[in-house]
């Protein structure tokens, strides 16, 4: 096979002739090194929502990768996603990765041309109307400049003409290559979690010291435990756990009984459609199959190899499922390209089966079957073009895991012609057609934005919302008016399927058929998967009618898409004989893993680790799917994503701002972090995650851990609350590195710009037994500095919040007024100093997006207030008088009604404009030095102050002593506060501690 790479010419050169498809799938077999450029070229209103009549348009990322002597990789990927009106997502063509190639190339000076193909992918949240499949063609023209590009492109959208202005980027690489790891050899196995040269280690480790004897233990001790399939997600757990054994143990009953469990997963046996469920099911399915892979035999091998590939697929399509928030900054992104990509790296080089060849397109003149005559109580519609008809026969469900063609006792699905009352048995499972009479109460739903003015068949309802269950509907259709018709179902591109045998002749969504006058026999399949208890699987069948030329365009355009799949598919089966009829799909799988777990760390995870969802919402993705592949990607491909994905952070921002051995910290965003969290899908996400703290922090990881989940101290768990979890621990756990004291080693004071999050502390305290203390204390600041809509928000407005002392003191949201603001948008930094050796800082952020009006005033037509400001600052020098020294300013111009809320650990106790709050042996004080005339109202958990736009207060923690005095000079934001040795002031930009 040719280069994979072309050096750029000063003249046009094409890439070899071979077809696009072949081409693509010979790329595939081989994953390429990382680049050592990544550019991204954004070409706008490059691609079709609806079709050439609809207006909507959507922008498409092209990226691509330069090595290092600036040649183009003929690889490319265009992503379908906008970012557009600040933050809110309004355009896509399905938020998937979609692969093509660099057909041609050409360069002249800093001027480059490029002519690209493309393939789009299918989207669940797609319609119909666009098929499953897209085809592009590209002519894109650049001048660089710097890292930056510009131009225009020409093109083709699914053979419709689009054209527009192009701007791009060049960045570092997201995905590194990392020094002495070799990839493993087709065939070899254990390679996810370790692997085999790593086996002669661990074993050594759980007999002969202490942690890998408590490890295993815990490992017995967790399998003892209760399998549930009624979650989805554990019973893969205790397989992949009995893997675990089987290598550290050698034990046979082990890897026998993770194949009992495999088999019952791959017969469908506690399923769940939720992404949620579906993705790490598949992924600690992908660890068994890894792990056992020298235990079972061939042909069971073989199969399980087929189902992880297939799963894989299914999980990166999003299809056939429901609960699926398909953002890349969802936690949903994050757990199913990881666990997808799991599953591929699994199968990397394995034998599998190939799939049947594609179907050709019906395209053809079909008669009404002469001696066709309904049976008894078979409804008879009119055929009116482009209308559902309202009354079927139905039978259903059956489990689509049982079986294919589950009508093949009464002649198969093609040409059974059932009555009212007939039964049909499959299995022990027995269903009677029966006539479908609620349509008009319960089957019937209309919404203009997913029906159209139409209503369509919501197919859960006659069959009690059974999941991952086939239905079949049938009636007698009489045309009257011969011509050519297109078939629509009304349901998703990549999710629910409905085929339609019309006469026995077998038709797809969008597939094209001359119907002549008289009664016709229609059967349509329905196959659907789960949705949310709220959710619906719509079904609206019905034929929209073509002219003679619409149809022959139509045919033109089927045929030719038939031999591109055609052609694809052949490529593939032929460089899968090649290959050795091993998996060559899988390695494209992994390379979409990869963009969609890239893309979900930048977008979500930020540089620093927080995440943009809030703590509870990671720690979710970590635990299902995101720390198995990133620690996968390590081990079996030598690669990790590069410093800006904050993947190095994912741990050692949690060891930053956790306080004591409960690890009590201020948690953003619903069901954080706080304690252990022994709660299955948010458990061990230390164990998993150790591999990816830098090596100059291990020192302090051990610390913490060891004082939480170890043997000095901890709970001897090791962090490990699910059997398959015992091997990322033995794997993970830090064994030669010895403890230090956090304080000695991690930065005290950090900021993750992406997100603007500042976290500020000032020690990691030991108790008298060496445990981690509760002592500490820590200031955190979210300035909200993106916005991303359609997911959970850490905070909906920037926040600062103090803990100490085992507790949470002060939580402070944006100040309240009185008109209807937006409150959603983002805050922008104007200074920030940190200080990672003691833990304070200061910071300033300028909030006016946070009050721009929702509704703009015929009086105030600029729809926000002229200024609005938060500066913060942190002092733990001690100079104070107290640990922990706070003060805060915040201004508002230009709305009425202020309220300064300050959220407390008690009811606070004021007098005059001071405040005092105590719990457990501590106070926080504090002083409202502006407004002037403030009124403070104390409230159970919360201060409340009034009486100005301009609030400055200061505050100390401390316990054990009387908190020090404050002395204020001036007059509001002019004055000047002392307090011990300290004196703080506002300078009309930020605080000043000095």
């Amino acid at each position: 096979m040719t280069e994979s790479t072309l050096r750029a010419p000063s003249r046009t050169r094409p890439f070899p002739k071979p077809l696009l498809a072949l081409t693509l799938l010979m790329l595939a077999a081989v994953l390429p090194a990382p680049a050592q450029e990544d550019v991204t070229l954004t070409l706008v209103g490059s691609a079709m929502m609806h079709g050439p009549d609809d207006e909507v348009r959507a922008d498409l990322d092209f990226e691509f990768q330069l090595d290092a002597d600036g040649r183009w990789d003929r690889e490319v990927w265009a992503f379908g996603m906008n970012y557009v009106r600040e933050g809110h997502y309004e355009r896509s063509i399905g938020k998937m990765d979609n692969r093509g190639e660099i057909l041609t190339l050409e360069t002249d000076g800093d001027t480059v041309r490029l002519d690209v193909a493309m393939r789009f992918m299918g989207h669940p949240h797609i319609g119909e109307g666009m098929g499953p499949r897209r085809w592009g063609r590209y002519r894109i023209e650049v001048t660089r400049d710097g890292d930056t590009f510009r131009g225009s492109y020409q093109g083709l959208f699914h053979g419709w003409p689009v054209a527009g202005e192009v701007s791009g980027r060049a960045t570092p690489p997201f995905v590194r290559t990392i020094d002495g790891v070799t990839p493993p050899a087709p065939g070899e196995h254990p390679r996810l979690m370790f692997r085999r040269d790593d086996l002669p280690v661990l074993r050594d480790r759980a007999r002969n010291t202490p942690e890998g004897r408590a490890m295993l233990a815990r490992l017995r001790e967790r399998l003892e435990g209760d399998i549930s399939w009624g979650n989805s997600r554990i019973p893969a757990r205790f397989a992949a756990g009995y893997g675990v054994l089987y290598q550290i143990t050698g034990e046979a009953e082990a890897a026998e009984r993770a194949r009992e469990i495999v088999a019952r997963i791959m017969a469908g046996e506690g399923q769940h459609g939720r992404m949620l469920q579906r993705a790490p099911r598949v992924m600690a399915t992908a660890l068994a199959y890894d792990l056992c892979y020298e235990a079972w035999d061939e042909p069971f091998r073989r199969r399980a190899a087929a189902w992880v590939e297939h799963a894989a697929w299914d999980v990166l399509n999003m299809g056939g499922g429901g609960g699926l928030n398909d953002h890349p900054h969802s936690n949903w992104m994050g757990l199913a390209f990881g666990s997808a990509g799991v599953a591929a790296m699994a199968v990397l080089g394995d034998p599998v089966d190939f799939p049947d060849p594609p179907a050709a397109p019906p395209h053809a003149r079909l008669a009404p079957p002469q001696d066709f005559e309904p049976g008894p109580g078979v409804p008879v519609a009119d055929h009116e073009p482009g209308t559902m008809p309202r009354e079927w026969l139905l039978v259903g469900p059956f489990d689509t895991a049982a079986g294919d063609d589950f009508l093949a006792g009464i002649g198969g699905r093609a040409a059974a012609r059932p009555r009212r009352g007939q039964e049909v048995r499959f299995g022990d499972v027995t269903r009677t057609w029966e006539l479908s009479t609620a349509f008009e109460n319960d089957m019937l739903w209309q919404h203009d934005h997913f029906t159209g003015p139409q209503p369509a068949l919501d197919t859960l309802v006659p069959i009690r919302r059974a999941y991952f269950s086939t239905s079949y509907y049938y009636l007698a259709l009489r045309n009257r008016t011969p011509g050519w018709f297109r078939f629509h179902s009304g349901t998703r591109a990549g999710g629910d399927t409905a085929v339609l045998y019309l006469a026995g002749l077998r038709l797809l969504p969008g597939d094209v058929v001359h119907l002549g006058e008289g009664l016709y026999p229609v059967m349509i399949e329905i196959a659907v998967g789960s949705t949310e208890p709220w959710g619906k699987i719509l079904l609206q069948p019905r034929f929209e009618p073509l002219t003679e030329e619409q149809a022959a365009q139509h045919k033109a355009v089927a045929e030719a898409e038939y031999l591109r799949d055609l052609r694809e598919w052949q490529a593939g089966r032929d460089a899968w004989r090649e290959a050795g009829e091993v998996s060559v799909r899988a390695r494209e799988y992994v390379r979409r893993a990869q963009r969609g777990v890239a893309r979900h760390l930048r977008d979500a995870v930020g540089e620093r680790g927080f995440n943009l969802e809030g703590e509870g919402y990671l720690r979710m993705t970590m635990t299902l799917g995101l720390l198995q592949f990133l620690h996968g990607q390590r081990t079996a491909l030598g690669q990790r994503f590069g410093e800006a994905s904050g993947q190095d952070w994912l741990l050692v921002l949690p060891l930053i701002t956790g306080i004591g051995p409960e690890g009590a910290r201020p948690a953003y965003g619903p069901a954080g972090w706080g304690g252990r969290g022994q709660q299955e899908e948010r458990s061990a996400a230390f164990a998993m995650g150790l591999s990816n703290v830098p090596e100059a922090y291990l020192p302090a990881a051990r610390w913490w851990f060891d004082r939480v989940f170890g043997l000095e101290g901890g709970d001897g768990t090791f962090n490990i609350h699910l059997p398959s979890q015992a091997g990322f621990a033995l794997m993970n756990y830090p064994f030669g590195v010895e403890p230090r004291n956090p304080g000695e080693v991690l930065p005290r004071a950090v900021r993750d710009r992406y997100h603007e999050y500042f976290a500020f502390r000032n020690a990691w305290g030991e108790t008298e037994e060496g445990h981690a203390s509760p002592d500490d204390l820590l200031a955190v600041f979210y300035g909200r500095g993106t916005v991303r809509h359609y997911v959970h928000q850490a905070s909906t407005s920037p926040n600062f919040r103090i803990v100490g002392f085992g507790q949470q003191w002060a939580d402070l949201n944006r100040v309240g007024v009185d008109e209807e603001i937006e409150g959603r948008l983002w805050g922008e930094v104007t200074f920030a100093e940190l200080d990672e050796a003691t833990g304070s800082g200061r910071v300033t952020l300028d909030m006016h997006r946070q009050y721009r009006l929702r509704a703009q005033d015929a009086e105030r037509p600029e729809g926000s207030p002229s200024k609005a400001l938060r500066a913060v600052a942190v002092d733990y020098s001690g100079r104070s008088g107290a640990p922990g020294l706070y003060a805060v300013v915040d201004t508002v111009e230009g709305l009425t009604g202020h309220t300064w809320r300050l959220g407390t650990a008690a009811q606070p106790r004021v007098e005059g404009n001071r405040f005092t709050v105590e719990r457990g042996g501590a106070t926080l004080t504090g002083l409202v030095v502006a407004p002037a005339e403030a009124e403070l109202h104390p409230e159970r958990n919360a201060l409340r102050v009034r009486g100005g736009h301009r609030f400055f207060v200061v505050m100390t923690l401390q316990r054990d002593t009387d908190p020090p005095a404050f002395t204020a000079e001036g007059e509001g934001l002019d004055s000047r506060v002392r307090v011990g040795d300290r004196m703080v002031w506002f300078d009309g930009e930020k605080l000043v501690v000095e």
